[in-house]
């Protein structure tokens, strides 16, 4: 799997970014709406919910890895935010 639960979410960001740079300079290329479905399908199993709702809810081609990403740390911090309130 991608996305590793012991590493800070900018670190595998980061990492992502630099394979689909490897890609391009290899010649390959994918609409930004792929990168964005690559990127959601490298998540564990317990983003699933939040990944089907972006899958669901946006015109993957009009999403760039930054506004997922952005709506995923959004997510996770108001998940942490819940935990320490309960």
């Amino acid at each position: 799997m991608f996305w590793q639960r012991d590493k800070p979410d900018e670190y595998m960001y980061e990492r992502y970014i630099g394979t689909i740079n490897s890609l391009k300079a290899l010649g390959k290329s994918y609409t930004n709406g792929t990168y964005v479905e690559i990127f959601l399908s490298a998540l564990p199993p317990e983003w699933n919910v939040e990944v089907k709702a972006i899958l669901g809810s946006e015109n993957l081609s009009l999403l760039s890895l930054e506004d997922v990403l952005g709506s995923l740390k959004t997510v996770k911090k108001t998940v942490k935010k819940r935990r320490l309130h309960h």
